[in-house]
């Protein structure tokens, strides 16, 4: 008998040092040195990471696992992990390109790339991309770009009740209020309000370069209910008139001339999680092209850029503030790279709240958000009150939101960003399949749309909403 309990303790500690997770790490080459951005993936479970800058990595496994190893053009390695701690691989250029490995939360799955040309990574992965001293060709992202403002129609016919219940955006009535000055010019950053039938302040927005403010609300059907009214105010005069039934558009003309900087603030709000690591360096690219030819005409360009990631991160928001060095900015926004985030979700709503309380100039004739993300925050009862506020702050302060929607995106993702571009007077962009670039992009509800060049659409869109 003692022999025989000796010799089950035996088993079950042999048992368990096999079991025992063990750190191992390692250089990935090619023929010319250290490979950035190789993706190691334990096969059969969710553990990814990725080399750094200098070819290195380092991953948790277990004896027996199996390592796959994967780059962009390079035929994929596999090693066996055994006693040995290190595990270095040179890899060689193989025939076909890279295969699609999507690492999600319940598991791994891959298949041929044919067009793809990233990674997507879900679960614990994280991505790192390289500090681009290089970046691709300008002009390749291709997206299009739905304005639900000026669809109104087709907007009300969608089926979002879903997406309208779970992030408590609700309208069914919009209203373009048109302001003048004495010379028919638009007059720019007007406080507009919209008050119900009881008077009670409903929104709050301000007029943007065009002289155009949005109100969107939600009318119920009583017919007992006294209209809303919209008012317009300046200089310690308030001008107000009636929303009558099936009124959607009003205009006030001020008896005075009115003046405005010729200046513009942009700021560019990142989702850098791991998951945007098959587009981040093209957006990249895509960006310093639009800062370096936006419109000569403008007399002040200020750019802003705020990074977000996840809670969990090590960071969580990373922001710089307002600048009219462009090539500080570029600096700055080169620098970045992908990586981290945890799971699918993201700190969507601190990358909001950074951005919209910095340093806006009250004075600009616009003030652009363009916000670039793959993925929503975190659903929570807190996440949705922090977003519905800071969507009031930006009306309040005259931002407009610009959605770019990355590929990874689902449904519930688009109609909150379009909930976003409606709330400001802005429109919703996203990224198409057409470039040939990243992992699958979402197909948006509506019933037609133009693809464009990114950056051909992002400066039209600045030169629309600052009326160059």
């Amino acid at each position: 008998m003692r022999h025989f309990i000796r010799l089950i303790v035996f088993l079950l500690f042999s048992t368990l040092l096999n079991a025992q997770e063990m750190n191992i790490s390692g250089t990935v080459k090619d023929e010319t040195g250290p490979l950035p951005g190789v993706m190691i993936v334990v096969s059969g479970t969710i553990k990814a990471t990725t080399t750094d800058f200098d070819g290195l990595y380092e991953l948790k496994v277990h004896k027996g696992d199996t390592l796959l190893f994967s780059f962009i053009g390079m035929k994929t390695e596999e090693r066996i992990v055994k006693d040995n701690h290190f595990i270095d691989v040179l890899m060689v250029a193989g025939p076909a390109l890279l295969e699609e490995v999507v690492v999600v939360g319940y598991g791994i799955s891959s298949k041929l790339a044919g067009s793809t040309t990233g990674i997507m990574i879900r679960g614990t992965s994280s991505m790192i991309t390289k500090k681009h001293k290089n970046l691709p060709k300008y002009g390749t992202l291709t997206a299009g770009e739905i304005n639900d403002v000026k669809k109104w129609s087709a907007w009300k016919r969608i089926n979002k009740k879903e997406y309208e219940k779970r992030w408590e955006f609700q309208w069914n009535c919009k209203v373009d209020v048109v302001v003048l000055d004495a010379k028919n010019e638009p007059f720019v950053n007007v406080p507009v309000k919209l008050f119900d039938g009881n008077n009670s302040l409903v929104s709050e927005v301000l007029t943007d370069a065009n002289g155009m403010a949005v109100l969107v609300y939600k009318k119920f059907s009583n017919s007992h209910l006294k209209n809303h009214i919209a008012k317009v105010y300046f200089e310690n005069k308030v001008y107000g008139k009636p929303l009558k039934k099936k009124t959607d558009n009003v205009q006030f003309v001020l008896p005075v001339n009115s003046s405005c900087e010729k200046s513009i603030d942009i700021m560019f709000t990142v989702d850098t999680t791991g998951s945007m690591g098959d587009e981040i360096s093209y957006l990249q690219s895509e960006l310093n092209y639009i800062l370096g030819n936006l419109d000569q005409r403008i007399k002040e360009k200020r750019v802003g850029l705020v990074f977000y990631r996840d809670t969990t991160d090590d960071y969580t928001v990373r922001a710089f503030d307002f600048s009219s060095d462009v090539s500080n900015v570029q600096s700055n926004l080169n620098a970045q790279c992908a990586s981290g985030g945890g799971d699918f979700e993201e700190a969507v709503e601190e990358g909001l709240k950074a951005s919209i309380n910095a340093n806006w100039n009250p004075d600009a004739a616009a003030r652009l958000l363009f916000l670039i993300l793959d993925a929503p925050p975190h659903f929570t009862q807190e996440n949705v009150r922090i977003i519905k506020n800071q969507i009031k702050v930006a009306q309040q302060k005259g931002i407009k939101i610009i959605p770019i929607v990355a590929s990874g995106a689902d449904k519930d993702l688009e109609f909150l960003m379009r909930f976003f571009s409606i709330a400001t007077n802005g429109t919703y962009v996203f990224l198409t399949d057409d470039s040939g670039v990243g992992n699958a992009h979402l197909k948006p509800t509506t019933d037609a749309f133009k693809v464009e060049k990114l950056n051909d659409l992002i400066i039209r869109l600045i030169n629309q909403y600052s009326n160059s």
